[in-house]
């Protein structure tokens, strides 16, 4: 049960780490966009 609660909270901690690459990325992708947007 003990290995179980560890787990689960890792798992926990990597959906947060992936949620926050998720939106660092999109946030790049968009500032690249607008730049190419801005260049036009």
């Amino acid at each position: 049960m003990k290995d179980k609660k560890i787990y689960d909270v890792l798992k926990d901690g990597l959906m947060s780490i992936t949620w926050v690459i998720i939106m660092i990325v999109t946030f790049k992708l968009l500032k690249i966009v607008y730049k190419m947007f801005a260049l036009r």
